[in-house]
């Protein structure tokens, strides 16, 4: 057994007759292919399964069977009497699953399954395992412990969710991350359509934002890290939902540089903000007192209600703080 925990969410999933799975707000693969994967061996046991989200799914997800079926949902309406169990994925916080902090906990019963340093244990049961590098891997141990045989669909899924979380395995990635990944193409994901969809289908808008980050880029070589920042007012020209991990990538990968900042103002007064470390550097810890979080190697906030100008400041504040510690 892999995790005590599976015996029980396993017999509380065969008591339930409707239940709800989430992906978390701005979803990415490991997202989409964690839920999708549980769907699929939840409605095998004979289950009715929804699949909530406070955002759409982005395009490049859309090569994944099913993804048609996540519904993108106002948590504020959702009616949770509807439902016996929620099965909340990927998310340490409870405001990272409705897309809001202002809504409370609801009255049902959840069971999360997360991979977060940053948890908070919302849930009644909670299976946090921060060793594995995606939540698509803690999913694969649970199949396994539930002796779920694993066809190609499900391979496909777990491994999108694998491979987005590791950046293409360029982050920092374990042998066994490796092997399960291979082991998983050997059942049938397709790594190359995954890559494809994820990594080499970028639209020109986006490729003018990126420019135009990169254009703005600056090193602060005393705090050793590199930001960059775009309002919304340049955004909008292009792209509504833009896709950006170049940028990550490249301010990651900057020789001198601890970490790298992206902040991008998606819609008027709400700021993405996104961390990546080069070394050993922890960028959760800006992240959480940004009112984000995430792992220490890649993590994120979005700020709501503050000018541009004043998240920058903030951001860059808050940095240098950690940085010099």
């Amino acid at each position: 057994m892999n995790y005590k925990e599976s015996k029980k969410i396993l017999q509380l999933i065969k008591q339930a007759k409707n239940i709800l799975i989430n992906c978390h707000v701005h979803p990415d693969a490991d997202s989409v292919g964690g839920a999708l994967a549980l769907a699929l061996v939840i409605k095998r046991l004979d289950k009715k399964v929804k699949i909530v989200c406070a955002d759409p799914i982005g395009d490049e997800l859309r090569f994944l069977t099913s993804s048609e079926l996540i519904e993108e949902t106002d948590f504020s309406k959702l009616d949770y009497e509807e439902y016996d169990l929620f099965l909340a994925l990927d998310t340490s916080t409870w405001d990272r699953v409705c897309g809001s902090k202002d809504l409370p906990l609801p009255d049902i019963k959840i069971i999360q399954i997360d991979h977060h340093k940053t948890n908070s244990m919302y849930g009644q049961i909670n299976l946090v395992d921060y060793t594995k590098k995606s939540n698509c891997e803690i999913l694969y141990k649970v199949f396994e412990d539930w002796q779920v045989k694993i066809d190609e669909k499900l391979a496909q899924y777990l491994l999108t969710g694998i491979i987005g979380d590791t950046g293409s395995f360029q982050y920092e990635t374990p042998p066994e991350t490796l092997e399960l990944a291979a082991k998983l193409m050997r059942l049938g994901g397709n790594k190359e359509e995954i890559s494809k969809n994820l990594s080499r289908s970028v639209e020109f808008g986006d490729i003018k934002i990126i420019g135009e980050l990169l254009r703005n880029a600056v090193f602060d070589k005393k705090h050793k890290f590199i930001w960059c920042a775009i309002p919304y007012k340049f955004i909008k020209n292009y792209s509504e939902d833009p896709k950006l991990d170049a940028v990550d990538l490249l301010l990651q990968g900057t020789r001198g540089a601890t970490f790298g900042i992206r902040m991008v103002e998606k819609a008027p007064k709400e700021v993405s903000v996104s961390l990546r470390a080069r070394d050993d550097f922890d960028t959760s810890k800006i992240s959480v007192e940004l009112g984000g979080g995430g792992h220490p190697v890649a993590s994120g906030a979005k700020i709501v209600g503050m000018n541009f100008n004043e998240v920058v400041e903030k951001v860059l504040q808050t940095a240098r703080k950690y940085a010099s510690q």
